[in-house]
């Protein structure tokens, strides 16, 4: 066994104290596997490591799947009672620590998106804003002056370019939800481990 093997290993048996004997064996002898395989592949105990994700994320991790397995057992109403808030704190432990790796990039994207749709919509208004201006000026002879149709004429054009605006954002939007929900699906994933 390597440094980099021993050292990830014994602080993942550390984190995973809580575990029945048999459970943590397991998922012990799992991961001694995982570093088999990559040295096998030459690859260096550190990148084994660094691919597999923390101890603590690992140990959070098997902690939620304990949690939910002895929700899941037959047992009283006490007893399930412990076992389902046992489980929500996994969870929120789980999320917590994963949370942070998964807040700044959303807040990034959302923060984004909202930038975009302000843009896209700002035409719209300036547009709807021209035409209540130059129908106020002008009123019954907005298209009779040359002014006045030329003015109708660049708030239409700003509500043209903001209908176009609108509807690409709304396309964007979506491209930007299917991958920000592939985004949190590849996370729970490396969770679950």
């Amino acid at each position: 066994m390597s440094k980099g093997q021993n050292e990830f290993l014994n602080e993942l048996e550390r984190r995973l104290a809580k575990l029945p004997d048999a459970q943590r064996a397991d998922v012990l002898a799992d991961y001694a596997e995982h570093f088999a395989i990559g040295e096998a592949k030459g690859k260096t105990p550190a990148a084994i490591a660094e691919s597999l994700g923390s101890p603590r994320q690992i140990a959070a991790a098997c902690m939620a799947d304990l949690a939910f397995a002895r929700v899941a057992e037959p047992q009283n109403a006490g007893s399930r009672a412990v076992s389902i808030v046992r489980a929500l704190f996994a969870i929120l432990g789980l999320a917590f620590f994963n949370g942070l790796f998964m807040l700044f990039p959303a807040l990034f994207l959302a923060s984004m998106v909202a930038g975009l749709w302000l843009m896209a919509v700002t035409p719209v208004m300036v547009g709807g804003a021209w035409i209540v201006s130059a129908v106020a000026e002008y009123g019954a002879s907005l298209v009779a002056s040359f002014e006045g149709l030329g003015h109708l004429l660049m708030s239409l054009s700003f509500l043209l370019l903001g209908a176009l605006l609108v509807l690409a954002m709304a396309l964007v939007t979506q491209v930007l939800a299917r991958a920000a929900r592939r985004y949190l699906q590849l996370n729970f994933q490396v969770i679950r481990g």
